[in-house]
């Protein structure tokens, strides 16, 4: 199903970026469903804008139309598009963003449509070119830190932590659940059945490995580098409804 156009245009002299900050998902107190968007405005210029405008823009699917979401003073962090980063758990969506030069985690409460920062794991900003992907396991929200395809590892020192939050929203319950070493990814896909991490490697291939065993398979799926994503298929009896007549 195809949304309709926003009916937000940019005023002359001015762009909007879309680094990030997409979301979908069923909110139970309105009984409806919503996509969000967070844009960047800013003064059309062929230099970097010193200063940005943050717009959000909310769809309800009942009544088929967009409306802005007023901010009231309220400035967000930069919000930028990590692969497999964006995730909705408990009502919450989740996506990666800076803020006073620290990594983040921008919520945005589905219901209420408040947003908040959520701080990552201390130690996971100790060292730059760190790349992060969210994901769910054991219905903990587990964040996987790693080094980005274009890093120098180190093998010795360098790994993939993957971390949960015991308690969500409480910053000291993050607890490191597995240290792995350092393999050749681009990225991150999801973790299934909680023990089996899904990667997509720099050749292209889908490859997994066993959090209880430590096995890494290649498996017989081959796209094209930083082209794959995994999408986990929830069954519901909640229909989307339908635009139109």
């Amino acid at each position: 199903m195809l949304l309709p156009p926003s009916p937000f245009v940019c005023q002359k002299g001015f762009n909007r970026n879309f680094l990030g900050g997409v979301g979908f998902g069923f909110d139970p107190i309105v009984n409806d469903y919503k996509f969000i968007r967070i844009s960047e405005v800013f003064l059309d210029s062929d230099w970097c804008p010193e200063e940005t405008v943050q717009k959000v823009e909310v769809y309800d699917m009942f009544i088929d139309s967009w409306r802005d979401l007023n901010l009231i003073d309220q400035q967000l962090p930069s919000v930028h598009s990590f692969p497999c980063f964006e995730k909705l758990h408990r009502g919450t969506f989740h996506w990666y963003a800076i803020s006073d030069l620290m990594d983040v985690i921008l919520c945005f409460d589905i219901s209420t449509e408040i947003f908040r920062n959520m701080k990552m794991p201390d130690s996971s900003n100790d060292f730059y070119e760190m790349s992060y992907s969210v994901t769910v396991m054991n219905e903990f929200l587990t964040l996987i830190c790693y080094h980005g395809p274009d890093s120098e590892i180190d093998p010795i020192r360098d790994t993939m932590d993957i971390w949960i939050m015991i308690e969500y929203g409480v910053h000291d319950s993050w607890t490191k659940k597995y240290i792995i070493k350092p393999l050749p990814i681009e990225y991150p896909l999801t973790i299934l059945r909680d023990y089996l991490l899904l990667l997509h490697s720099k050749s292209g291939l889908l490859i997994s490995y066993n959090l209880n065993s430590n096995e890494v398979r290649e498996l017989d799926f081959l796209a094209y580098p930083k082209s794959l994503s995994v999408i986990a298929y929830q069954e519901s009896l909640i229909s989307i409804p339908k635009r139109g007549p």
